[in-house]
């Protein structure tokens, strides 16, 4: 029987030491641990103001929308300063695509900047943001991320959004990924060639190859050497 208990008591207390211990197995059941609920508040509190900051971008930029240039041009200035230079990346990423939203030159260049960051996730978010944007600019930014972006799913990612677009250019840029050793990289170049083109060869990746190659020689046959290399630039 005195073993018994001894063998009880020190269960006990290491029960009572786990618990009160804030890196012990028995700190994330929350209730055993102040330290837990300690943390936890503070990391909701963390989330709130994080929540409660995001909403209002999205306040400021329909407010601006609906008040005029002036406006436009303000929020359009803070959204840029948040992406250059805010600590935390998830308030960039959100300051990064409501600028798709404001028509004004500042968050185009805000745009550009972002597209080369150094953070794969604000320059993903860069690019829907050109898809969502639309025109010239947005269409050269597109193309370059998909030639020169060093991460391949920003790659693919600009591939996919150009699918929006039209035009030779695009034709052009979605050609040379065609071949690309990567598989995602070639079906989301097929489906964006498919919306681009009005041709419908579906994920048959040999059959846009040659649909590609028939393009080029038409185009050389009706075209000057400069004026060729000009297209598939």
């Amino acid at each position: 029987m005195s073993s018994r208990y001894v063998l009880l008591l020190t269960v006990v207390c290491i029960v009572v030491s786990l618990a009160g211990c804030a890196e012990g197995p028995l700190w994330k059941t929350g209730y055993l641990s102040p330290w837990a609920r300690q943390q936890w508040a503070s990391e909701e509190q963390i989330a709130a103001t994080l929540f409660a900051k995001r909403d209002s971008f999205h306040e400021m930029v329909d407010n601006a929308l609906a008040a005029g240039t002036a406006k436009q041009e303000e929020a359009s200035q803070y959204l840029a300063d948040v992406v250059a230079k805010d600590p935390i990346l998830l308030l960039r990423i959100e300051a990064t695509r409501l600028l798709a939203e404001l028509p004004t030159e500042t968050a185009q260049n805000a745009l550009q900047i972002a597209s080369r960051d150094r953070e794969v996730e604000v320059r993903m978010a860069a690019l829907r943001a050109w898809e969502k944007r639309g025109g010239e600019v947005a269409q050269q930014m597109l193309i370059q991320m998909l030639r020169d972006d060093a991460d391949t799913n920003v790659r693919i990612g600009a591939a996919s959004a150009l699918g929006q677009f039209s035009g030779s250019q695009v034709t052009s840029a979605l050609a040379t990924v065609i071949d690309d050793p990567n598989p995602a990289m070639q079906l989301r170049a097929a489906e964006s060639l498919a919306a681009v083109t009005g041709e419908n060869h579906g994920r048959d990746i040999q059959a846009w190859q040659k649909f590609l190659s028939g393009t080029r020689e038409s185009r050389s046959a009706q075209t000057t050497p400069e004026q060729e290399e000009r297209f598939f630039r």
